[in-house]
């Protein structure tokens, strides 16, 4: 079964999935090696977020 979506559902989902993932990521490593969370990286989230949204919008 395959789900057709709007590119802008696609890439909220994606966004969302991305932003747990690097929360998680940031977290460990915040405990791990006392890092600060660095919410600079947003704009580096937000291409990857397009970049995949357009990967399964368009390629698959």
């Amino acid at each position: 079964m395959v789900f057709k979506m709007p590119f802008i559902f696609g890439f909220i989902f994606t966004l969302f999935i991305v932003l747990v993932i690097n929360y998680i990521t940031q977290t460990y490593l915040l405990k791990k090696n006392n890092h600060k969370i660095d919410f600079k990286s947003f704009g580096i989230i937000l291409l990857q977020s397009i970049l995949i949204s357009v990967i399964l919008t368009f390629v698959v």
